[in-house]
C-alpha cells in the first residue's frame, strides 16, 4: 500500500510511545465499573447490529431514498436505519435502548431481539453523496449538553432540530480526574476520536475544563 498523506511517522512514532508508557496496572472501584458498563455496551451493540445486518441489508433499494440518486449518478447505496423518517447511523442505539425499557437491560436473547427490531425498525437506503452531506452537517452543528451557566455557542440549535434533540440519548456528566486511571482511559478516546475528526483542537469558541 502507498504512503498515506494523512498519516505521519512522527504521529505512529508518538502513538507507539504513548502505548509504552500507557499505566498497565489493574483499574480499581468506580474505574472497574465505568470499564464495564461501556465494554458491556459496546459489545451487545455489536452482537445485536450484526444479528439484524441481513434484514438491513434486503431491505436495501435501487436508488437513494433521499435524493433518489441510482448507482449510475453515485457511487454507492448504503443500506441503513433512520430515525424520525432521516438517516440515523444511531438509529440501532435507539433501538436497542427501546428494547431494554420493554424487556430488560440484561436481555440478549437473539430471536427475540430480531422480531422487536422487525416491529420497530425504519429502514432506508442512502447514497455516498448524502451520507457525506449527513456527516458534514454533524461535524458543524456540535450541541453540548452542559450543565446551568454553561452556554452553548450561536448557531448550535435551531427549531429544526428540537424534535431530533427530544429523543437524543445522553449519559449524566461525570467529573473524573484527569490523573486517575480511569481520566488517562478517557484521555485516550478522547484524543483517539479527535484523530479521527481530523482538524485543530480544541476547536474555536469551546470550552475546556
Amino acid at each position: 500500500a502507498g504512503d498515506r498523506s494523512d498519516i505521519s511517522s512522527d504521529s505512529s512514532d508518538d502513538e507507539f510511545e504513548k502505548r509504552r508508557r500507557w499505566d498497565r496496572n489493574p483499574l480499581e472501584g468506580n474505574q472497574v465499573t465505568i470499564a464495564k458498563v461501556w465494554l458491556n455496551k459496546a459489545r451487545k451493540r455489536g452482537i445485536f447490529t450484526k444479528a439484524v445486518m441481513p434484514s438491513i441489508e434486503r431491505r436495501k433499494e435501487d436508488h437513494c431514498s433521499a435524493c433518489s440518486r441510482t448507482l449510475g449518478s453515485c457511487k454507492v447505496l448504503h443500506a441503513g436505519l433512520a430515525r424520525n423518517g432521516k438517516y440515523d447511523s444511531y438509529a440501532i442505539d435507539g433501538l436497542i435502548k427501546e428494547f431494554e425499557q420493554k424487556y430488560s437491560s440484561h436481555e440478549s436473547d437473539p430471536t427475540l431481539w430480531k422480531a422487536f427490531f422487525r416491529e420497530k425498525a425504519q429502514f432506508m437506503t442512502i447514497c455516498n453523496i448524502c451520507l457525506d452531506q449527513i456527516e458534514q452537517q454533524k461535524l458543524h452543528k456540535v450541541v453540548r449538553h452542559v450543565g446551568a451557566g454553561r452556554l452553548t455557542r450561536p448557531g448550535d440549535i435551531s427549531s429544526d432540530d428540537e424534535s431530533d434533540e427530544e429523543e437524543a440519548f445522553f449519559f449524566e456528566p461525570i467529573a473524573v480526574p484527569r490523573s486517575s486511571k480511569a481520566g488517562a482511559m478517557m484521555s485516550k478516546w478522547l484524543q483517539a476520536c479527535r484523530q479521527r475528526l481530523g482538524g485543530e483542537f480544541p476547536r474555536n469558541g469551546s470550552q475546556h475544563s
